[in-house]
């Protein structure tokens, strides 16, 4: 995609609120992801300059309409934090929309451990996470990728960012 221009539409994150899970749902599912669990903390990253009215319709809609662009959700197990996903709007992509939701995750929990789709890893190799051991992973995070029936063409590979 092509990068965003200076006249494009920015976007805040918040943390996300009831009037965003119906987004979550919708990108969580357009990702393959199924739906997700109640567990964790998730923050939206939502087109700026929106109504009210806009931001509470579950993001559908055209980019600049108020709509959320992406999310990740934090999961903490065994002491540790997890990125637990992280998902961007396809129409959102290259528009800076993961690296934004990765670096304000990152300020603000620290260490974040997460399961990364294979053709994803270097993206996150970019940002300066690193490849990890299984081990690393809460059972209760890689259990989602041993139970899944894509496991072998999403090739998931265990990661952190220190």
């Amino acid at each position: 995609m092509a990068a965003q221009s200076p006249a494009s539409p920015t976007y805040a994150i918040v943390e996300s609120g009831s009037e965003h899970s119906s987004a979550i749902a919708r990108l969580a599912l357009q990702a393959g992801m199924g739906a997700l669990s109640d567990r964790g903390v998730s923050f939206v990253a939502v087109e700026d300059g929106a109504s009210d009215a806009a931001k509470g319709e579950g993001g559908e809609g055209d980019v600049g309409s108020g709509k959320v662009l992406g999310f990740i959700r934090i999961v903490r197990s065994a002491g540790r934090d997890y990125i637990c996903p992280i998902v961007v709007d396809p129409c959102a992509q290259g528009r800076g929309v993961g690296v934004a939701l990765m670096d304000f995750a990152h300020e603000r929990f620290g260490t974040l451990r997460f399961v990364a789709r294979g053709s994803a890893v270097p993206f996150y190799e970019s940002l300066g996470c690193r490849e990890t051991s299984w081990s690393d992973i809460a059972l209760d995070i890689s259990s989602d990728c041993v139970d899944c029936p894509d496991r072998a063409g999403c090739a998931p590979q265990p990661m952190v960012w220190d």
